[in-house]
């Protein structure tokens, strides 16, 4: 709160440490100042930090860009210059601009270095108008008003004006006024029209009034966001009741001030605030007044304090105060102001106790000024309150280096901390309890935890039930004990998460409950390890969900689907007598494709069921045409390519899963395209259509048709190799191909 940092911005670098801690009230003790907060415009020390990060990464980009143009600029000038070999000046000209080009080409590698210099500003400014110069010379060099590189002039001045402040830019747009008139001026033979002047002159003109517009709106925009994000900045570190530091920025700057203290070899001393009886304050008016009178003390706190002195809450009615600078005696002054200003009349109806600590010449941390000081405060409650604890003496004199040797007092403060963990420990264990309980009642939900040794110290009636016994008749004893029959298959699980520490979630088991032997259940068990805070795993939690009505709900949808699968596929071969068996044949054969390439089961599962109907369109197809010998005209081909699209409709009426329909709709595609209804072309054809299109296609040709006699499993298997890639997916062919030369299919399967 007492440091500020210059607003950073592209084109400003960021500014120095104007923080002062300011001289240490005097022993008779000065007015105490009302402290200020960060001025607007100014960032915090966090934002500052994030704003300069960010202004590095502004200047390599800006840097890296400008180098690269002007590279790009120099290439360009020097390609007019061979192809324009007749002109003036082209040796000296191309000797100036091969320089530059080299300059422009290695300031690209140094960029990163230059972007972190306080100096890259100037130097910015410093190229724009030495590389205007050169083109001023350049052109001079080149006919004067006649050369077109007077055009160029307007790129220094829009590379100042995306990067360098308004005041730069507008030195920059002079330097370019200056440099084009002197080559008018030293132009004395002019051969370009009063028309090519102008346009020079209005181009040159409407760059400048960019230039400075993009600037000055850039600025804007720039200051508008360092100002948010001081405010955010600002905001994530204010406690948002009190208007103080919160709890993580306070021990934040409490260490920057300990850093700052040790390096310039001063005093440092910290305040620790508790409000008296908070507690009953709060219980007698209410939660409302109790933040009301919290956001009192944090004011009144902030009042008291100097404008270098930095206030945070650090826990629910607890503040402290860093001051800077400042010996013991000051601190103890500082503090007593802050005691009495509590207890005058007609303020916040609370008082506080103030404990007082000095940073250790023997440990100087936050950690250790911290206890000691909360040592004294305890010291000032013990006291009666109200008050600051008196300094400690050593021999009739004041511990001067800040060591707090009172046993008292650590001794107080051990106790409320462990007092408080044993109530915060308290709470835990009833809500886990509270859980427990819940579990025990449960009748689909099994718990039990099971101990290091494997035996059973708590169960609930339903996994007991599940093991074959009341819960007192498997309470101390060994799982193994308990569930000979499946303690093979437990204790490697058990085992395995006593040694890894990671649960195993989610395992699928079927088990009889001995109340209802001969009907078995399934249950989703999950094993989680038990630790403690220090990591070390103390038992396993055991949690099993009776998932049985589902299973049987999701057994009883796929037979009702099976049914209805081979319903549909005895429809279409008795309209289509040709073609018997032909489902079902395709149906083994993408079965087996689609498990050499290791798909799950589920869409093994879904393959063979679209497989079984993919012809279920046919229904919609005049049976004389399917059954007609000899080849079929255009008309009535198109007439039997419709069956995808209309198989796909009549699976949607009924409610078929999308994944089944889009199967069947897709099972003509082919991979370059070529195929229907849709044309689509390798990925976009599911992976399941894929499949089914190459078993569709080795039974067709391996089987009798209307039109032609069996061509033979061999005729398939070429002609589905050659189309490899083209017309079928080359993985698919790969895994069709192996399952016949390796004998899990055979001809017969066709």
């Amino acid at each position: 709160m007492g440091d500020s940092v210059d607003r950073v911005i592209p084109g400003d670098d960021v500014g120095a440490d104007r923080s002062s801690s300011g001289s240490a009230l005097a022993a008779g003790g000065a007015p105490v100042a009302v402290r200020s907060e960060t001025p607007m415009g100014e960032l915090p020390p966090g934002a500052a930090l994030l704003r300069a990060k960010h202004s590095e990464r502004f200047w390599t980009s800006y840097l890296r860009s400008g180098f690269i143009v002007a590279a790009g600029e120099c290439i360009g000038t020097l390609w007019y210059f061979h192809l324009t070999p007749s002109g003036p000046s082209r040796a000296a000209l191309t000797a100036i601009v091969s320089v530059l080009a080299l300059g422009a080409s290695g300031g690209v590698a140094v960029v990163d270095q230059i972007a972190t210099r306080t100096w890259r500003s100037q130097f910015s400014l410093g190229a724009s108008l030495f590389f205007g110069l050169v083109l001023a010379v350049c052109a001079h060099l080149d006919g004067g008003l006649d050369s077109p590189l007077l055009f160029l002039l307007a790129l220094p001045v829009a590379n100042a004006a995306l990067g360098l402040r308004v005041r730069a830019v507008i030195g920059c747009v002079l330097a370019v006024v200056v440099e084009a008139g002197v080559v008018a001026l030293a132009d004395p033979h002019v051969t370009s029209t009063g028309a090519g002047i102008t346009i020079l002159g209005v181009f040159l003109s409407g760059m400048v009034v960019l230039s400075i517009g993009w600037a000055t709106t850039r600025e804007r925009l720039q200051a508008d966001e360092s100002d948010l994000l001081a405010k955010l900045v600002l905001a994530g570190q204010t406690d948002t009741l009190t208007g103080c530091l919160n709890h993580g920025a306070f021990f934040d700057r409490l260490d920057a001030e300990i850093d700052r203290a040790l390096r310039r070899d001063e005093r440092l001393c910290l305040l620790m605030a508790d409000v008296d009886l908070f507690k009953a304050f709060n219980d007698s008016h209410g939660h409302e007044a109790g933040d009301n009178a919290l956001a009192g003390v944090g004011a009144l706190l902030r009042g008291c304090s100097r404008s270098f002195d930095v206030v945070g809450r650090v826990g629910g009615d607890e503040f402290a105060v860093i001051l800077p600078a400042t010996p013991l005696i000051s601190a103890q002054e500082v503090a007593a102001r802050i005691v009495e200003a509590f207890i005058r009349p007609g303020d916040l109806g609370v008082t506080v106790s103030v404990g007082v600590g000095v940073l250790s010449g023997t440990e100087p941390t936050a950690k250790r000024l911290f206890r000691d000081t909360d040592s004294e405060l305890y010291r000032a409650k013990a006291n009666g309150r109200a008050c600051v604890a008196p300094p400690l003496e050593r021999g009739n004199t004041v511990a001067a280096g800040g060591e707090f040797p009172s046993a008292d007092a650590h001794l107080h403060a051990d106790l409320k901390r462990l007092h408080e963990n044993v109530r915060d420990a308290n709470t835990a264990t009833a809500e886990a309890l509270a859980i427990l309980d819940t579990l025990e009642a449960s009748s689909s939900i099994g718990f039990a935890f099971i101990n290091p040794n494997y035996r059973i110290l708590r169960i609930n009636s339903m996994l007991a039930a599940v093991n074959g016994g009341t819960i007192q008749d498997q309470l101390g004893h060994l799982v193994a004990d308990v569930v000979p029959q499946h303690w093979p298959t437990l204790g490697p699980a058990f085992r395995t998460v006593l040694e890894t520490g990671e649960p195993l979630i989610n395992q699928e088991v079927v088990r009889e409950f001995a109340d209802d032997p001969g009907h078995p259940r399934y249950l989703l068990e999950t094993f989680s390890p038990v630790k403690v805070a220090t990591g070390l795993t103390i038992g396993i939690c055991v949690v099993g969900v009776d998932i049985t009505d589902r299973k049987e709900l999701e057994q009883s949808q796929a037979s009702l689907t099976q049914a209805v699968v081979d319903a549909l596929a005895g429809s279409v071969e008795m309209r289509d007598p040709y073609t018997a068996g032909h489902q079902q044949r395709v149906a083994q054969i993408a079965i087996a494709i689609a498990t050499e390439l290791r798909l799950g089961p589920g869409e093994i599962e879904a393959v063979g069921l679209a497989a079984k109907i993919h012809d279920i369109g046919k229904l919609a197809v005049p049976t004389e045409i399917l059954v007609r010998p000899g080849r079929l005209g255009e008309e009535e081909m198109a007439l039997v390519r419709h069956h995808a699209r209309a198989g796909s409709d009549m699976l949607e009426r009924v409610g078929f899963p999308e994944h089944t329909r889009e199967m069947i709709l897709q099972h003509h595609e082919r991979v370059d395209g070529s195929g229907y209804p849709n044309g689509l072309r390798g990925d976009r054809i599911s992976l399941g259509a894929r499949i089914i299109a190459v078993a569709d296609v080795v039974d067709a040709m391996a089987s009798r048709r209307p039109y032609r006699n069996a061509l033979g499993a061999e005729i398939a298997l070429k002609e589905i190799r050659q189309g490899s890639g083209t017309l079928f997916d080359p993985d698919v062919v790969g895994a069709c191909l192996t399952l016949f030369q390796d004998g899990r299919l055979t001809a017969e399967d066709t």
